[in-house]
């Protein structure tokens, strides 16, 4: 087996910090303080808080802050490795994201703990290939979209498309399905509203 590790992300001056623009006025508002790193915010589709990812915990973890009133509060409790790639369903009820070459669904309406998503693939090479693209690298080029429903994910991996169906896991665990592996790029793809066309 593989121990996890990462670095932990730079604390000074070249430190991410969040901020909002207000269009109207160009009045430049920061969000949070924290020394060292708070990045990929994503707006909530009420638009009233911002999700991000912070190294305050040192493991990086998920966070939501209230544009309004920048009340903070901490939603992952990882401490073995860093949250990566947060995205958001389009109803806002749940967050998909990577964490240690795996991924991991949190219920945002109500909040709920994260639960791991066990992924299988049906030849162990491309499962490998897979597990291995979804770790922390220097280049990342990952993207997930999860259904506006929270039953399925669509996995960008390097230019391969793939889709993850989370209503009825097997025993195995939740079967990866590949929509797009052709020697060409794939980038872009989405799901349609109901889930069932990319």
């Amino acid at each position: 087996g593989s121990i996890p590790w990462w670095r932990q992300g730079t604390r000074g001056s070249a430190a991410q910090d969040l901020f909002v623009l207000e269009l109207d006025s160009r009045r430049l508002r920061r969000l949070t303080e924290f020394a060292g790193c708070d990045l990929w915010p994503r707006w909530e589709p009420d638009g009233k808080s911002v999700l991000f990812a912070s190294d305050e915990t040192f493991a990086r973890n998920l966070w939501r802050v209230e544009v309004s009133s920048g009340r903070r509060r901490q939603l992952t409790v990882h401490r073995d490795g860093p949250v990566e790639f947060p995205q958001i369903s389009a109803d806002g009820r749940w967050v998909v994201y990577a964490q240690n070459g795996t991924l991991w669904r949190a219920g945002l309406q109500p909040v709920t703990a994260a639960t791991q998503i066990p992924i299988t693939c049906p030849d162990p090479d491309p499962c490998d290939e897979l597990v291995q693209e979804l770790e922390p690298g220097e280049d990342p080029t990952v993207r997930l979209q999860p259904s506006v429903d929270g039953t399925a994910i669509l996995l960008e991996c390097y230019g391969d498309i793939f889709r993850l169906d989370l209503s009825g896991p097997g025993a195995g665990g939740l079967r990866a399905r590949p929509v797009a592996t052709g020697s060409f790029r794939e980038a872009g793809a989405a799901l349609s509203p109901d889930g069932r066309r990319v």
